[in-house]
């Protein structure tokens, strides 16, 4: 088989899984078939689900497969981008992401997705030690958020109380905790839920309020 027909292929399977549905093998045979530009825009419809699954690695590859000028240049793959590297531990590469992100987001964007990146600044904030910042970046995660994204609200929640408790405002962080935890009880999700609870109950154990 020659690379024209092998790429052929890989294109009419492309077209194929697209038509189906089936977004991470229609992100296989885009790539396959150097087709950049249709994969960047699967990735970014596969993105979102993608990291909620924690299928991190996977959503790693596909944006790895793309320019890295593509990625910063599309707001939705350099949100993603950057909360994978936040993930890992690399700040400095997160917040020039998020960044990226923030200079091309869309005017018309949805609030949720708004939500997404104020929330991941936030937690930058955190860690680069600009608590106010967080408090603010947090919050306006939170109103972007309202209810249609309990996941991300509750990060929201967690980095609003912990920049509170960095600030000293334990009743600020125990109130935050109590959102984390509301979200989280929504969510069925038994890991968050014990992290949520373990910070409330040592906010309120800080504040006297056990």
């Amino acid at each position: 088989m020659t690379n024209d027909e092998r790429q052929t292929q890989h294109q009419s399977a492309a077209h194929w899984f697209t038509k189906q549905g089936m977004l991470p093998e229609a992100i296989h045979h885009t790539l396959a078939a150097r087709e950049i530009d249709d994969a960047a825009q699967f990735i970014q419809q596969a993105a979102h689900p993608t990291f909620m699954r924690g299928e991190h690695q996977t959503l790693q590859r596909w944006l790895a497969a793309l320019p890295e000028e593509m990625v910063r240049s599309q707001s939705k793959l350099a949100l993603y981008q950057g909360w994978l590297y936040f993930i890992g531990g690399q700040i400095d590469k997160a917040a020039a992401f998020a960044e990226a992100a923030d200079t091309t987001f869309p005017a018309d964007a949805p609030p949720v997705l708004r939500g997404r990146l104020d929330c991941l600044q936030a937690w930058i904030a955190l860690h680069q030690d600009s608590a106010e910042t967080a408090v603010s970046l947090a919050q306006s995660a939170i109103h972007n958020l309202g209810d249609s994204d309990n996941q991300f609200r509750m990060l929201a929640a967690m980095v609003l109380g912990e920049a509170h408790d960095m600030m000293g405002d334990t009743q600020a962080a125990v109130m935050a905790y109590r959102d984390g935890a509301r979200m989280v009880m929504a969510m069925d999700d038994t890991i968050s839920s014990q992290l949520v609870l373990l910070r409330l109950a040592s906010g309120r154990n800080i504040a006297g309020q056990w």
